[in-house]
């Protein structure tokens, strides 16, 4: 499990939100649930992160 949230951190911090894909303001992100689909390398992970970041913009940790 530590491995996993180091690695969440890692890709956390290293994530910009300078730029954001045209989809991010198409979403529902109120929803439960939310499925994104797309081809390798469209930058759907990137994506998720930028939104994750967007909601805890001071948290360091998310998990405690």
């Amino acid at each position: 499990m530590d491995g996993l949230l180091n690695t969440y951190r890692k890709l956390i911090s290293a994530e910009k939100t300078d730029f954001k894909r045209y989809l991010h303001s198409e979403i529902d992100w109120n929803e439960r649930m939310t499925c994104i689909m797309g081809a390798r390398g469209t930058g759907k992970t990137t994506m998720m992160l930028q939104h994750i970041r967007d909601i805890f913009p001071t948290k360091t940790k998310l998990f405690t």
